[in-house]
């Protein structure tokens, strides 16, 4: 898919407005009275019907007020957790729900507690996350160089790449470029074994943060496998906020996916060459920010990892107010506001 404008790029992944997310048809999700997802309505009726026992149903609908939460006999985090795990091997196992399929056997967290210390008020298997719609969570990396005119780099893409993709000619974005510096960015190409977004461009490292994982744990985890950075490397990376969109997957009935991805910034060393070593990245590549740009807006970058290099862009000042018309709401479509919750402020002693 090509695409004609940045904002086209942002659009493609974040597809739901924080508006239209709050006028929504789908059943708010209920935990302890706290809203943590909508669903598709077309998967309430197998959760309504779901039986923890011979006798007891695990779920309360309420059709009227369209909602439904855990019965009040399922009251503790264990228990959640437990019943969950079974209802949704017995649904994969039965091809009840087609996404669990692609089943991950790593779990995400449902935050909003605040009876549990880590405001987890449980973890179910990743490929569910769709289904329920839940807020999921994930790391990025950035993984960039900053080269003066006499500074060279040992390792250099082939020219041909764009050609590789297709693109016969390139023409130089308007975008602001540094005068006493070049900025390049390290990119990774997904494995074309990948079940989402086979063989598409991403960033050097990125990945979801598992059930209780911070951005950080999962980071130094992310880089050591998919890409062989050292931690020592990975401990000189900077946060740089969060980016955040809801889009949908109506390959599955039109469902949520609210996502906040933590973005980490690395300068990486001039003589450092990342590896794939998990079979999670096929090829890495440095490219300059006009190829990214290119690229981009050809449709080879993973829908999200795309949005996270726009804000890349518009923080080092390659996107600005005075070259974008759309900038205003560029910036404004990189920052949802999701109404579910998210892990719980650590307060100091």
């Amino acid at each position: 898919m090509k695409f004609d404008s940045i904002l086209s790029v942002i659009k493609h992944c974040a597809t739901i407005s924080a508006q239209n997310l709050n006028h929504t048809d789908h059943y708010a999700f209920l935990i302890d009275s706290v809203l943590v997802a909508f669903t598709n309505p077309k998967f309430i009726i197998d959760l309504q019907d779901y039986k923890a026992s011979s006798s007891k149903l695990l779920f309360l609908v309420d059709h009227v007020k369209r909602n439904y939460t855990f019965q009040d006999w399922c009251a503790s985090k264990s228990e959640r957790e437990m019943h969950l795990a079974i209802m949704l091997d017995e649904f994969r196992e039965n091809s009840i729900w087609p996404p669990l399929k692609k089943w991950r056997n790593e779990l995400y967290p449902i935050y909003g507690s605040l009876t549990e210390k880590d405001g987890i008020f449980c973890s179910l298997e990743r490929a569910s996350a769709q289904i329920f719609g839940f807020r999921t969570f994930g790391v990025h990396l950035n993984g960039y160089l900053k080269l003066s005119p006499s500074e060279k780099t040992p390792f250099q893409t082939p020219n041909s790449l764009l050609a590789d993709y297709g693109i016969e000619s390139f023409t130089k974005p308007t975008l602001n470029y540094p005068t006493n510096f070049e900025i390049k960015m390290w990119i990774g190409k997904r494995s074309k074994s990948k079940p989402l977004y086979p063989s598409m461009l991403d960033q050097i490292v990125a990945g979801g943060i598992s059930s209780g994982e911070t951005p950080l744990n999962s980071l130094f985890r992310e880089c050591d496998e998919e890409a062989g950075i050292p931690q020592h490397i990975v401990e000189k990376s900077s946060p740089c906020g969060t980016v955040q969109y809801c889009t949908n997957v109506s390959k599955y009935g039109f469902v949520y996916q609210p996502e906040t991805q933590y973005v980490y910034d690395l300068q990486m060393p001039l003589d450092f060459v990342p590896v794939p070593k998990d079979g999670e990245v096929e090829d890495f590549y440095l490219l300059s920010m006009e190829q990214i740009y290119t690229l981009m807006l050809a449709g080879y970058f993973k829908p999200n990892c795309a949005l996270i290099i726009i804000d890349f862009m518009i923080r080092f000042g390659f996107i600005s107010p005075e070259t974008e018309p759309d900038y205003l709401q560029i910036v404004d479509s990189l920052h949802t506001t999701l109404p579910f919750p998210g892990p719980p402020s650590k307060k100091s002693n």
